[in-house]
């Protein structure tokens, strides 16, 4: 019995211990920690669901839309509500999603428990109906309205327009303090990249209370998102649009331009490619067709690549040579076909040679043998200070990255590049835009331009900012670079060989013409052996008062007056009547 009774009153004194212990947790979870885990309990309750914000419009000149944003439905779900029930593995069955694509995204670097994960882009209306009608029963699962990017017009000035996609952790890491959050989709390339912070808005956002069971929601504080501001561009969406066209996917670029003050009518580059498949990243066969295509329709040929214009630069050959004053304005030469240097003949483009011929003959007609004489009277020294003055060599201040300066060789530059010097040669063949000479069609027009007017401008893309609200905020006004350094009766000549090239019977430029108008311009074919030589053509008009200069770039098109100068004519046509000039019947 003493045992019995001894084992008893051991017992109980466990007993109270254990009360003690739980009662002591108890006090400690409730009266010590109690604020502490209230504030957890609240928080498995209470979410901060971002708002995305619709990015900014891109108008042409004219006000058509030509990026604007459409509105989808994604299936997200709150990982932290719904680690211990099976509303997951619910909804996706319910919308046939593959668990493996779940555990993916569930597991992604970007799944926090504090943010929604995406797990299905882009619900049909029965999708959302049927997540709708069970809401009830999927813990911790919501619909969210994202708006996305839409390129109206597909392939429209796809280079110039650019693309958009989900920001890389690295660009997140350099912009982080400009509010940018993984997720967020950004301006990758064109306009969309190089004025992202202006097109991107800000972000919105709603508390929400879950309730316990998760199933519905109640917004307690809400911070709608902000629109960004949008874009009024000048190019021209119908030029635009006859440009490529008129390119017909071939490989090259068509670059029109407003000569009075270096506004962007239209700036093609072929071919090119629908924006609209970056928008929520590539698939494996879309990469795979973009980056195996023989024509690399990524590449930018209107601003970022540069090739030999050709004879297209006698115009700033013949400008130097007059400006020099080592040629007289009425002085004639001879033309048997070839030019010789000690040791080396060059050759005419007409083997049989274009006999006597003046300067606005040797302009109209492209005699190489002209343009090799004045190149060696001239040297490289003038001939490299002349390009440089036309914008060659140089970026033009188009404001998207990537823009290339071309190349305006000079005899400093061969020996640092190749540790050769430079030779006679290398001078004749610059002066016909041949050689180590690379400009882009960029480049080319404003340097058309330039001749017309006697001024450099640089390229004006965007003309105003718009407000949210439709407001003006801010307007970009034309930057004249330079003023030719040329005499007005030197500019003259070069515009009557321009003209001449068009109008005159054996002028090399005839399929620019545009009927009712009078056109100048310069085709040009530079030779890419063993290759097709690419072709060229330069022009403007109206001669006597002009508005539109044009650059035409063919890669491996061939002979410039027969392939890029019909080209230049639609464009011209087009950008005329689009201008107000009336064409004849």
């Amino acid at each position: 019995m003493h045992f019995q009774a001894s084992r008893v009153r051991i017992f109980g004194l466990l007993l109270l211990l254990a009360v003690a212990i739980i009662a002591a947790r108890l006090f400690q979870l409730q009266i010590i920690q109690g604020k502490k885990y209230a504030a957890l309990a609240k928080g498995n309750r209470l979410h901060l669901l971002l708002e995305k914000p619709a990015r900014g419009i891109i108008f042409d000149r004219h006000g058509h839309i030509l990026v604007s944003n459409r509105i989808r439905y994604d299936l997200a779900v709150l990982p932290r509500m719904t680690k211990s029930n099976k509303s997951i593995a619910k909804a996706a069955a319910m919308l046939h999603i593959p668990q493996e694509e779940v555990a993916l995204r569930l597991s992604a670097d970007r799944a926090t428990p504090l943010a929604p994960v995406v797990i299905k882009k882009g619900l049909t209306a029965e999708e959302i109906t049927l997540v709708m009608e069970r809401k009830d029963h999927l813990r911790g699962i919501l619909i969210e309205k994202i708006p996305y990017r839409f390129y109206v017009r597909e392939g429209l000035a796809s280079h110039l327009l650019g693309y958009v996609g989900e920001i890389d952790r690295e660009k997140l890491d350099k912009y982080r303090h400009l509010g940018y959050r993984m997720g967020d989709v950004i301006g990758k390339t064109g306009v969309e990249g190089a004025f992202d912070t202006i097109l991107r808005g800000s972000h919105g956002g709603s508390q929400v209370d879950y309730g316990s069971a998760g199933t519905s929601s109640r917004v307690l504080a809400n911070m709608e998102a902000v629109k960004g501001g949008s874009l009024l561009l000048s190019l021209d969406r119908d030029i635009q649009a006859v440009a490529e066209e008129a390119l017909a996917g071939r490989p090259g670029a068509v670059v029109a331009v407003d000569v009075r003050n270096g506004e962007i009518l239209a700036i093609a580059s072929s071919p090119g490619y629908d924006p609209n498949i970056f928008v929520d990243g590539l698939t494996r066969n879309e990469w795979h067709n973009l980056s195996s295509h023989p024509y690399h329709p990524l590449q930018n040929r209107a601003s970022h690549s540069a090739w030999p214009p050709g004879s297209t630069f006698k115009m700033i050959t013949l400008s130097a040579a007059l400006q020099e004053r080592v040629v007289a304005p009425g002085e004639r030469f001879y033309c048997s076909g070839s030019y010789k240097l000690p040791g080396r003949h060059f050759r005419c483009w007409d083997l049989s040679g274009h006999g006597s011929v003046s300067l606005v003959e040797g302009m109209a007609q492209s005699c190489d043998i002209v343009f090799y004489e004045l190149g060696r009277r001239l040297g490289e020294r003038s001939l490299h200070h002349y390009a440089g003055a036309f914008g060659l060599g140089e970026k033009s201040g188009l404001p998207l990255s990537g823009e290339t300066a071309g190349k305006i060789p000079s005899a400093g530059w061969k020996e640092e590049r190749f540790k050769q010097k430079w030779y006679a040669g290398d001078t004749l063949n610059m002066s016909i835009g041949q050689g180590f000479v690379q400009a882009s069609p960029l480049q080319m027009a404003l340097a058309t331009a330039a001749v017309a007017t006697g001024k450099l401008y640089k390229p004006l893309l965007v003309k105003a900012v718009i407000s949210p609200g439709g407001a003006v905020i801010r307007k970009y006004e034309p930057v004249m670079r330079r003023s030719l350094p040329l005499r007005q009766d030197v500019l003259a000549i070069v515009r009557r060989g321009m003209r001449a090239a068009i109008n005159d019977p054996k002028g090399t430029g005839k399929l620019a013409a545009v009927e009712g108008i009078e056109v100048a311009g310069k085709t040009g074919t530079a030779e890419d052996p063993p290759r097709r030589s690419h072709a060229w053509f330069v022009g403007y008009a109206p001669y006597a008062a002009p508005r539109v200069a044009v650059c035409v770039f063919l890669e491996q098109g061939g002979h410039g007056g027969a392939t890029a100068a019909p080209i230049a004519r639609r464009v011209l046509e087009k950008a005329l009547l689009t201008t107000g000039i009336p064409l004849s019947p």
